[in-house]
């Protein structure tokens, strides 16, 4: 699974609108693109052995939670 840059731009941008609005919404989100972002590294650095069902779960609530901030859901 590749990353997706404008995924990752399209989060923090609303991040940055919401900081004025809705701080909660904003840190929210930042915390779910965190949680991506570091299940997305940990899985590329581990590539020789197949992901375990406990990680693929964190990453797709992580993915749903992204989502979910990004208003795609």
């Amino acid at each position: 699974m590749q990353i997706e840059h404008h995924t990752v731009l399209n989060a923090v941008s609303r991040a940055i609108i919401l900081c004025d609005s809705d701080t909660e919404q904003a840190k929210d989100g930042l915390y779910a693109l965190g949680d991506y972002l570091k299940h997305y590294f940990f899985a590329t650095a581990r590539r020789q052995t197949e992901p375990s069902e406990m990680e693929l779960e964190r990453v797709a609530e992580s993915l749903r939670a992204l989502r979910q901030f990004l208003g795609k859901e």
